[in-house]
C-alpha cells in the first residue's frame, strides 16, 4: 500500500481548491433572483476571493515558496493610472500583500543552514538559495509589477517605501548566491571524489 506524504499545507490547499473551483463559480454564476441585492452579493464574492488569496499566501509561507499574485491590470501610462484613485487603491492593496510575503521568505532564507556536513552539502545549500532568489527576482522584474510600483511612486504611497526597503538588499544577496554556486560548481567533481570516491579515485 503506497504511503501518502501529508504536508502541513494540504488541508489549506484543499480548502483553497474548494473555494476557487466550487463555491466561487456557484456564487458568480448563480442568478440574483433573491432578496439579496447585487451590491451585497458582489461584496460577499469579493470577501470570499480575498479569503482565498489569504489562504494561498499562507500555503506559500508554510511551504517556504512564494508566488506574487499580479492582478490583471493594464497600465499603459503610469501617470494616468496614478490619477485613478480606484486603480491606485487596488495596486496599493496588492503591494501591501506582497510585502509580508517577501519579508517572510527572505528572513527564512537567511536562517537556513546547510543540511549536513561537508562540501557537497554546501553546494546544495547555495544552489537552493540561488533558486529561491532567482524565482523571486524574475517575478519582481515582471513588466506589470514594475509599472505598478511606478504608479505608487508617483503618488508617494507608504506601501512602495516599504516594498523598496524590503527588496533593497535582494540584488546583493542574489549575486552572492550566484557567485558561490559558480565557484563551488567548478570544484564539485573534486568534492564528489573526496566524499564518495575510493583512495585510488581521489589520487586521480
Amino acid at each position: 500500500m503506497a504511503e501518502l506524504e501529508l504536508r502541513e499545507s494540504q488541508p489549506l490547499a484543499l480548502l483553497e481548491e474548494l473555494i476557487k473551483e466550487i463555491y466561487l463559480p456557484i456564487l458568480t454564476h448563480s442568478s440574483s433572483q433573491s432578496k439579496i441585492t447585487d451590491a451585497l452579493r458582489n461584496e460577499f464574492i469579493g470577501n470570499v476571493q480575498k479569503f482565498a488569496t489569504q489562504i494561498s499566501h499562507t500555503i506559500q509561507q508554510v511551504n517556504g515558496d512564494i508566488r506574487l499574485d499580479i492582478p490583471n491590470i493594464v497600465i499603459k501610462d503610469p501617470r494616468q493610472t496614478a490619477e485613478d484613485q480606484q486603480s491606485v487603491l487596488k495596486i496599493e492593496n496588492e503591494v501591501e500583500r506582497w510585502n509580508p510575503l517577501i519579508t517572510n521568505l527572505l528572513e527564512k532564507e537567511l536562517q537556513k543552514q546547510p543540511k549536513g556536513n561537508g562540501p557537497m552539502a554546501e553546494i546544495e545549500f547555495w544552489r537552493g538559495r540561488n533558486a529561491v532568489y532567482n524565482t523571486l527576482f524574475e517575478q519582481l522584474n515582471n513588466s506589470t509589477l514594475k509599472k505598478m510600483i511606478e504608479v505608487l511612486e508617483i503618488v508617494d504611497s507608504p506601501a512602495v517605501h516599504a516594498f523598496k526597503t524590503i527588496t533593497a538588499d535582494l540584488p546583493r544577496q542574489q549575486h552572492e548566491a550566484q557567485d558561490n554556486v559558480k565557484f563551488l560548481t567548478t570544484l564539485e567533481r573534486h568534492f564528489k571524489n573526496i566524499s564518495q570516491g575510493t583512495p585510488s579515485s581521489i589520487k586521480e
